[in-house]
């Protein structure tokens, strides 16, 4: 009798632990962020999370299929937060894609977003790619005159601020502190 029921614990543990979203990535691959959108979704990567109240938000790009064959890539971030065992993704703002034929300079897709949720207080963040191999940081000068420098990570970065301001200029610095790009342009 004791071995059926150890049987049984075990098999109620992995189910419960395989149906937990034990990550933040994991909720937003879980979640699969632009899947309403018409087209098919590919090459989904989690580049940069902050942390933010009691979870995260998270930066990811994916690449995106339309149904007339036009590829776009895209970007996007989102909060997630967690509950128990598991992390939902709670709020996230616009998907912005840009159209590969149209894809150009050295800040790839980009986007700057403002949210609010009750828990969690308001907050506006800004993402995006450098692809110019001399970047190493990004400056982001917001409205009130604030401005703040984060290093770049796989080419991209994430900056989460809580008041309710808008981006004014983003500039990629190389390691001597020299605006290489700016945008926008």
């Amino acid at each position: 009798m004791k071995r059926p029921l150890q049987s049984a614990a075990v098999l109620l543990s992995v189910v419960l632990l395989t149906a937990c979203t034990l990550s933040p990535a994991a909720a937003i691959r879980h979640d699969m962020p632009g899947s309403h959108r018409p087209g098919k979704m590919t090459n989904l990567q989690i580049r940069r999370s902050v942390p933010w109240h009691d979870g995260v938000v998270v930066y990811y790009t994916f690449d995106q299929v339309g149904p007339s064959g036009t590829a776009s890539e895209c970007g996007s971030a989102t909060y997630v937060e967690r509950r128990r065992l598991n992390w939902y993704p709670r709020g996230g703002g616009g998907i912005f894609c840009t159209s590969h034929s149209t894809a150009t300079g050295s800040f790839e897709r980009a986007g700057s977003q403002g949210n609010f949720l009750r828990g969690a207080g308001f907050r506006n963040e800004v993402y995006g790619l450098v692809t110019d191999p001399a970047a190493v940081e990004v400056r982001v000068t917001w409205s009130d005159g604030v401005t703040e420098t984060v290093t770049l990570v796989n080419e991209s970065y994430l900056v989460v601020r809580a008041d309710e301001v808008v981006v004014e200029q983003i500039e990629a610095l190389d390691a001597a502190g020299t605006v290489i790009a700016t945008y926008p342009p």
